[in-house]
């Protein structure tokens, strides 16, 4: 079983710090909440997520057309469901999973599977006349449209609180 520590004070008078270990599975708890005033922000309802898929993080409000990296499994028109939120957050608040915050989906809809535009990859070593290279190459990406973000019944908690 691995171990995590973490500092943590003392009193408020000592000024005393002493390293605490804890196992993988207790360092998971509750998510952390902060309210922030934002007054240059123009819409205040709006949350956003940002979640993860095939190792990157993407941040995503309702209704936002979304380009990853390929999936072959989905159709076209299918509708997908991404539960690893790490951050729900708006105008006045902000939800921080530990690791990921519990109940928070991300619903999306394939809206197409199609290529990139091509990018030109050109090689020329100097003083050779006859070294020059050009490849192209066009990756496959998903689009997905963003139908609805739900930050769930615990970070609704959270923001409660």
């Amino acid at each position: 079983m691995a171990e995590v520590g973490y500092f943590r004070t003392e009193g408020s008078d000592s000024g005393a710090v002493s390293l605490q270990t804890d196992t993988l599975e207790t360092k998971i708890r509750d998510p952390v909440t902060y309210e922030h005033i934002n007054k240059y922000a123009p819409v205040k309802d709006v949350n956003f997520v940002v979640f993860e898929h095939g190792g990157k993080q993407f941040k995503v409000v309702e209704d936002d057309l979304l380009m990853l990296d390929y999936m072959k499994d989905v159709e076209v028109g299918s509708e997908l469901v991404f539960d690893k939120v790490m951050l729900v957050g708006s105008a006045d608040h902000t939800v921080i999973g530990k690791p990921m915050v519990p109940d928070a989906k991300v619903r999306a809809v394939v809206e197409e599977q199609t290529q990139t535009q091509k990018i030109r990859v050109f090689k020329k070593r100097r003083r050779k006349a006859s070294s020059k290279r050009t490849v192209g190459h066009r990756s496959w990406v998903t689009l997905l449209r963003v139908l609805e973000v739900d930050i769930g019944a615990t970070a609704k908690e959270a923001i409660r609180q």
